[in-house]
């Protein structure tokens, strides 16, 4: 899986948030921009892993504040699976 599956399926979830596609940015924060408390970040977190067959180590989910940290964390998880 290459970046940019990474990217559009962390688009696709946040879409079935009710985030329309053209209000999401990878610089967009996860808190400030999209409104997620630490309970949403988590669920939103979980639900890549699990259609990613991935799994973030604890330290590093509380480290992500934006969607590119989300996508960056993510896909060092999937490039680590090779």
């Amino acid at each position: 899986m290459d970046r940019n599956e990474v990217v559009r399926l962390i688009y696709d979830e946040l879409r079935e948030w009710n985030y329309p596609e053209e209000d999401i940015s990878e610089k967009s924060s996860l808190q400030k921009d999209l409104h997620l408390d630490s309970l949403d970040k988590l669920y939103l977190v979980v639900n890549c892993e699990d259609k990613l067959e991935v799994q973030l180590p604890d330290d590093v989910i509380s480290q992500i504040d934006t969607v590119e940290d989300l996508i960056a964390a993510m896909y060092h998880e999937v490039q680590k699976k090779k």
